[in-house]
C-alpha cells in the first residue's frame, strides 16, 4: 500500500482548519517507531516490496514528517510544487485555514450568496464549497479572491504557522543529502481539469524540469494536485510515467495502468 499525508504538526488540533490533512507529531513518532515494518521507496512499493509513504506539497511541516521518518530508518517521498519554493508563495488554501481559524467574521459574500461563518461546521461547509470553485485558478487569481472575499490583503506582516510555511532551495538540499526522494506535484498545484491538455503536459514538464535543474533529480512519479484527477483521454504520459492519486472514491491501490491510489495515513 501507498499512503500519503500532508506532514505533522505539534499539538493536533481536529477542528483546527490549520492543521487539516496533517498528523499529530507524537503519534507520528510512535507510529514510525512502532511499526513492524519500515516504510520502502515508491519503486520498492510499486514491486508490491513493502508499503511507502509519500508527503504532498512544499510545506514545512511534510518536510518534518520526512526528517522523522529518515531519523527512525524509514524511506519517504516528498511531492512538491517549485512556483511556490521559487516564488516564495503562500499557498492559497493554507491562507483560506489560516482566515477561517483567525477571522472574526460571522459572514461572507461571495458570488452575491451569504454564507455564515458562526461555527465549525458552517465554515467547513464554506471551505469546501470554495475550495471546490477556485481550485482551477493560477495561485495569484485564488489569492485575490480570498483577499476580496475575507476583505483582508495579503502582506509580510501575516504570520503563517510554522508548518504551513513554504519550503526552501536549501531545504531540499538537506532533505535530499538524508535520502529523502523528491518528485512531481506539478508546477502551480492547480486542479489538472483547468488545463488543456498541452498546458496540463506544461504544468507537469515545467516542474520536472526544476527538479533536474535545481537538483539533477529526473522524477518519472507526479501526484495530482487535489488528488482525484484521472488523467485525460489518450494522455501519453510523456513527462511522468506513473500517476498517484488521493482519492477516498476509488479503491485504494492500482486503479488503472500507470495509476495509483494512495490511501490517507490516519493516526488516532
Amino acid at each position: 500500500m501507498i499512503y500519503t499525508t500532508h506532514g505533522v504538526v505539534k499539538a493536533f488540533e481536529k477542528q483546527k482548519f490549520c492543521h487539516s490533512g496533517f498528523l499529530d507529531q507524537d503519534l507520528f513518532i510512535d507510529h514510525l517507531s512502532n511499526r513492524r515494518e519500515k516504510y520502502v521507496s515508491l519503486e520498492e512499493a510499486l514491486e508490491q516490496k513493502g508499503d511507502a509513504l509519500t508527503i504532498d506539497d512544499s510545506l514545512r511541516g511534510g518536510f518534518e514528517a520526512a526528517m522523522l521518518c529518515r531519523e527512525l530508518g524509514h524511506e519517504v517521498s516528498l511531492f512538491i510544487n517549485p512556483f511556490y519554493i521559487q516564488n516564495r508563495f503562500l499557498y492559497w488554501f493554507c491562507l483560506l485555514n489560516i482566515f477561517l481559524d483567525g477571522d472574526k467574521k460571522k459572514e461572507v459574500f461571495w458570488e452575491g450568496k451569504k454564507y455564515p461563518l458562526d461555527d465549525f461546521s458552517a465554515k467547513l461547509k464554506f471551505r469546501l464549497e470554495l475550495k471546490s470553485a477556485i481550485a482551477k485558478l493560477s495561485p495569484q487569481k485564488s489569492l485575490s479572491s480570498l483577499q476580496f472575499i475575507f476583505q483582508r490583503e495579503v502582506d509580510q506582516a501575516l504570520i503563517s504557522p510554522f508548518h504551513l510555511t513554504v519550503l526552501t532551495v536549501d531545504d531540499l538540499k538537506k532533505a535530499l543529502s538524508l535520502g529523502v526522494e523528491i518528485h512531481n506535484h506539478g508546477w502551480t498545484h492547480c486542479q489538472i481539469t483547468a488545463f488543456k491538455n498541452s498546458e496540463l503536459e506544461e504544468e507537469i514538464f515545467e516542474a520536472k524540469d526544476w527538479l533536474n535543474t535545481f537538483f539533477g533529480v529526473d522524477s518519472n512519479f507526479y501526484a495530482v494536485p487535489f488528488g482525484k484527477d484521472l488523467p485525460p483521454n489518450r494522455y501519453d504520459f510523456k513527462n511522468c510515467h506513473t500517476w498517484f492519486l488521493a482519492y477516498d472514491k476509488l479503491n485504494y491501490g492500482e486503479v488503472g495502468p500507470r495509476i495509483y491510489n494512495r490511501q490517507p495515513l490516519l493516526l488516532y
